[in-house]
C-alpha cells in the first residue's frame, strides 16, 4: 500500500503545470505560444477587453476612422481581411497574432470555417493559417460583409487559443482532450467571445460593429460533432441559453434527415462491427422530414405529389378556402376560384330529367377541383359511377362512394408500372325512385368528400422512412383529424369508421374540428343494431361440426352458441335423422333388402 502511495507522487510530479499570466505580461514579448491553459488565455483577453484602453487600442481607434472602408464591388478581398485583421488583433490580441497567422481566402461552398491548423512542435515557429471561404448566398452586401468580419473575429479567437494553450503529452493534452477539444468551443472560449461582444455592441466604445459571433448555433455545432455538453450553470455564466442551443440541434437533425431521406444502409454487420454506425439511439435522425408547403406552393405544378406531411396539406386547403359568402368579390379569389365560378354561372346546368348521367357528376368534378382544391388533382384522377351492387362485390360493404388510389412503386403487374399517383373515384349510382334534388344533392357530397380522400392520397409521403408507419399506427382508414378539418358533412363516416376496426380519435381531438361526439355514438349504436338484424335474419341450423379442424367462423360465435344456432336438442335429433334416412336410402339400393331391414331394427 506504501508502495502505491509512493508510485502516485512520483507520477504527479511529473505532471506539466503551465505558467499563469500576469496582468502586464500580456504582451508579444512577454508571452509564450504553448504555454498556458485555456482558463488562463480566456481571462486575460476578457481583462485586456474589459480594462482601461491602452495607447496602442487608442491609435487603432484613431486608424480605423480613417481607414476602415471595405471594397464593396469584392466583399472578401484579402487586403481589407488583412486591414481588418490589425485591426482586431490590436484591439482584443494585443498584436499577439501578428507574427503567428496568415490569411487566405478559399472558394467553397460551405460556410466559412477555420480550415488549417499549427505546427505542434517546439523547434520550429507555431503558426495558424485562417482560411475565410467566400459567401455565395444572396442578399444584403452590408450583411454580407459583416458575416465575413464576423467570421475573421470568431476564427482569431480560434487562432489565440490555438497558438498559446499548452498540448504537451504530460497531463495539459489530456485535460484539453477531457474539456471538448482544442479547436472547439469550449467554455473558456465563450467567455473570451462574451466579452468581445459586450465591448462590440452597436456603438460600442472600442469599434462598435456590433458583432454577433454566433456562440449558441457554435455550441450546437460540437454537440452534434460529438463533443460533450456543459451543464445548465456552465452555460449559463457565459451568456449561453441551453433552450436556443436544444432548438438549433433540432433544426439540425431536421435537415440532416432531410439530406438522408434516401440512404439506405444495406451493409452487413459483422461480429465485431459497431451498431453506432448501424442506427442511433434516436430515431428521429433517420426518419424522413417532409418538405414544407410554401405560401405560393398550393398551386398546380409547384407541388411534388408523394412530398408532404398530412398537417401541410390540410393547412393549406384551408388557407385557401377560407370563409365567404356570396356577396364575396369575384376579384377577391384566385385566379383558379375565379375560373371555377364563372364555370359554374355559365355551365352550371344539370339534366334534372336523368339526375344520374355521369356528364354532370364529372362537370361538377372538375369545378370543385378548381374551386375548393385550385386544380391540383388535374390529371392525376378519374370518376366512374357504379351500382350498388357492383360496389358490395368489390369492397364488401354498402358504401356511397370509394376513393381507390394507385401509388407508383406498389402495382400488382410489375409489367405496367405507374410514373405517378393515380386515384379512381368509384360512385355509388343512387336509387331510381330517389327524389331529383337529393340524388343531385348526394352526388355532389360524395364527389367532394371523395376528392378530399384523393388530395391526400396524392400529395402526403408514403416512404418507408417514417411516413407510412405513422399513418398505419394511427389506423383512422383515411378519415384522420386532418382530414376532418375540411368543411364536409364528417359525423356519418367517422362514426362509420370503427365499425370497419379503425380507431376512434379522443373527444379533445374531435371537439376543435366540430364533431359531436354524442352524435357519432348514436350513428355507431344504429350501425351495430342493423349489424345485430341483418344476421338474426340470416340465422339457420347448421349441421355439428363432423371434423377436428372444421372452422367454427360460420357455425358459432363468440358471444354464446344460441345466438347463432340455437340450443334446441330437438332440432339437432330431427336434422341427424334426416340426414341418416337419406344415407340409408343410398346404401340400400346397393346392399338390398336385408340392410335396410337391418337398418330399421336399429330405429331409423
Amino acid at each position: 500500500m506504501m508502495f502505491r502511495q509512493l508510485v502516485s507522487m512520483d507520477a504527479l510530479e511529473h505532471f506539466h503545470t503551465p505558467s499563469p499570466i500576469d496582468e502586464d505580461s500580456f504582451e508579444a514579448s512577454k508571452i509564450k505560444p504553448l504555454w498556458h491553459t485555456l482558463e488562463d488565455i480566456s481571462t486575460s483577453i476578457t481583462a485586456h477587453v474589459e480594462g482601461d484602453r491602452s495607447s496602442r487600442q487608442l491609435m487603432i481607434k484613431d486608424r480605423f476612422e480613417f481607414e476602415g472602408f471595405w471594397n464593396f464591388g469584392n466583399q472578401e478581398n484579402l487586403q481589407d481581411l488583412m486591414r481588418f485583421f490589425q485591426f482586431y488583433d490590436g484591439t482584443y490580441f494585443n498584436d499577439l497574432l501578428r507574427d503567428h497567422c496568415r490569411i487566405e481566402v478559399a472558394k467553397h461552398s460551405w460556410p466559412a470555417k477555420r480550415a488549417g491548423g499549427r505546427t505542434p512542435t517546439r523547434k520550429r515557429e507555431p503558426y495558424v493559417r485562417v482560411t475565410i471561404t467566400q459567401d455565395k448566398t444572396k442578399g444584403n452586401i452590408y450583411e454580407r460583409i459583416q458575416r465575413c468580419q464576423t467570421a475573421l473575429l470568431h476564427q482569431m479567437l480560434h487562432a489565440m487559443f490555438l497558438l498559446y494553450t499548452c498540448i504537451c503529452e504530460r497531463g495539459c493534452a489530456h485535460k484539453v482532450r477531457n474539456d471538448s477539444a482544442e479547436d472547439a468551443h469550449h467554455i473558456a472560449w465563450q467567455a473570451a467571445a462574451q466579452a468581445i461582444e459586450e465591448v462590440e455592441r452597436a456603438g460600442g466604445s472600442i469599434l462598435g460593429f456590433g458583432t454577433d459571433m454566433c456562440r449558441n448555433r457554435s455550441m450546437t455545432n460540437d454537440m452534434m460533432l460529438g463533443y460533450n455538453l456543459p451543464g445548465d450553470a456552465a452555460l449559463r455564466s457565459v451568456g449561453l441559453d441551453i433552450v436556443e442551443i436544444l432548438k438549433h440541434r433540432d433544426e439540425h437533425r431536421q435537415v440532416t434527415a432531410r439530406k438522408n431521406r434516401l440512404r439506405v444502409n444495406t451493409t452487413a454487420l459483422r461480429n465485431p462491427s459497431c451498431l453506432r454506425n448501424q442506427w442511433t439511439m434516436e430515431g428521429s435522425y433517420e426518419l424522413h422530414v417532409p418538405l414544407p408547403i410554401s405560401e405560393e406552393g398550393f398551386e398546380l405544378g409547384r407541388m411534388k405529389p408523394l412530398s408532404y406531411s398530412l398537417e401541410a396539406i390540410a393547412a393549406e386547403i384551408r388557407e385557401f378556402n377560407p370563409y365567404c359568402t356570396q356577396f364575396c368579390k369575384l376579384e377577391e379569389l384566385a385566379p383558379r376560384e375565379q375560373k371555377a365560378v364563372q364555370r359554374f354561372r355559365r355551365h352550371g346546368t344539370l339534366n334534372l330529367g336523368d339526375p344520374h348521367n355521369i356528364e354532370d357528376i364529372k362537370n361538377y368534378l372538375d369545378i370543385f377541383n378548381e374551386g375548393y382544391f385550385n386544380g391540383l388533382l388535374t390529371g392525376y384522377r378519374t370518376m366512374e359511377l357504379v351500382e350498388a351492387k357492383d360496389l358490395v362485390k368489390r369492397h364488401g360493404v354498402v358504401i356511397d362512394g370509394y376513393c381507390n388510389p394507385f401509388q407508383p412503386g406498389r402495382e400488382c403487374d410489375i409489367r405496367y408500372k405507374l410514373e405517378k399517383p393515380h386515384i379512381i373515384i368509384s360512385v355509388r349510382q343512387q336509387p331510381g325512385n330517389m327524389f331529383i334534388y337529393d340524388a343531385i344533392k348526394s352526388y355532389h357530397e360524395i364527389i367532394l368528400h371523395e376528392m378530399l380522400h384523393a388530395i391526400f392520397d396524392v400529395y402526403r409521403c408514403q416512404c418507408d422512412n417514417g411516413c407510412r408507419q405513422r399513418m398505419e399506427r394511427e389506423n383512422s382508414g383515411g378519415h384522420h383529424p386532418f382530414d376532418k378539418q375540411q368543411p364536409t358533412l364528417w359525423n356519418q363516416p367517422a362514426g362509420a369508421a370503427p365499425t370497419f376496426g379503425y380507431s376512434l380519435p379522443n373527444e379533445a381531438t374531435l371537439r376543435p374540428l366540430h364533431l359531436d361526439f354524442e352524435l357519432l355514438f348514436r350513428k355507431l349504436k344504429g350501425y351495430r343494431a342493423a349489424k345485430e338484424e341483418a344476421i338474426s335474419k340470416d340465422k339457420s341450423i347448421y349441421a355439428p361440426m363432423r371434423a377436428g379442424n372444421s372452422c367454427i367462423r360460420n357455425q358459432c360465435t363468440v358471444d354464446s352458441w344460441d345466438r347463432s344456432s340455437g340450443f334446441d336438442r330437438s332440432n339437432w335429433i330431427q336434422k341427424y335423422k334426416n340426414a341418416r334416412r337419406i344415407q340409408v336410402m343410398g346404401q340400400a339400393q346397393i346392399l338390398g333388402s336385408r340392410s335396410i331391414r337391418m337398418y330399421q331394427a336399429d330405429g331409423v
